[in-house]
């Protein structure tokens, strides 16, 4: 598996999403390559700033209404049209309806406070572990 930084940088919005009134809105690209069928579901994106803090893609984000996102929108590492295999509540592996592509890139976003400037990205499939990612310059 290989993950990479394509970007992070400041943004109106990102797929119908935009940022909490306060907030300013991060869009994340990360280049992902993997065997189709190694499982990468569920995972995590956060962006992290140089005193530690992370924050997360859920929370602080709105529609164009400014109504808040719905918690089920897809934010994870995979495709979401094909996501690769999962495992199922008893451990067993379920196979993905469309296999997914050997190489693909995630945009997603984070909502930050005005005066935060992100230097990591942290990505999470198995908690504790993570990889952390520097933030091109």
């Amino acid at each position: 598996m290989q993950v990479g930084v394509a970007g992070v940088n400041r943004t109106d919005q990102v797929d119908g999403e935009f940022p909490a009134p306060g907030t300013v809105l991060w869009q994340i690209r990360l280049d992902f390559a993997a065997a189709p069928d190694q499982i990468l579901t569920p995972c995590d994106i956060e962006l992290q700033d140089a005193s530690g803090r992370r924050y997360s893609v859920e929370g602080a984000k709105v529609d164009a209404r400014g109504r808040p996102n719905p918690p089920w929108v897809h934010r994870g590492c995979t495709p979401a049209d094909a996501p690769g295999p999962t495992l199922d509540l008893d451990g067993g592996i379920l196979p993905s309806p469309t296999p997914r592509p050997q190489s693909w890139q995630v945009v997603t976003s984070v909502a930050l406070p005005p005066d935060v400037q992100p230097t990591l990205v942290r990505v999470m499939w198995d908690r504790p572990a993570y990889l952390t990612l520097a933030i091109p310059q």
